[in-house]
């Protein structure tokens, strides 16, 4: 009863989050722009490599990838968790980049559209 009642339910909220994700990430590759396009394939190249070299790694030989096992305070964890904690970091950081950066382009050329019209 415990499954139907509680576990049912969350698995059903979880795939629906999903594919909103799945549909948000495919309307980006539909941008009619090149440069939409190109950055929601660059980001999503640069994740996946993210992931390829920290829990893909860390998975593939059970060792933190000597790159990264030179950051301060990540040899003394394990290496499943340090290589966790580093992709949730880069998880983290990767898209806010890529957010900021498109917001400043974005106010760089609504203000040169700006000042060519005056």
């Amino acid at each position: 009863m415990f499954l139907v009642l509680v576990i049912v339910p969350a698995l059903v909220a979880i795939q629906y989050d999903v594919g909103r994700q799945v549909a948000s990430w495919k309307r980006g590759l539909r941008f009619r722009e090149a440069g939409g396009q190109a950055v929601t394939l660059g980001t999503t190249a640069v994740m996946l490599g993210w992931l390829a070299a920290t829990l893909g790694y860390t998975g593939w030989s059970g060792g933190l990838l000597p790159v990264l096992a030179v950051i301060p305070g990540v040899a003394t964890l394990s290496p499943g968790f340090a290589a966790l904690a580093l992709f949730m970091l880069g998880a983290l950081v990767v898209p806010l980049a890529v957010y900021i950066v498109g917001g400043v382009v974005i106010f760089m050329r609504r203000a040169a559209a700006r000042k060519a019209e005056v």
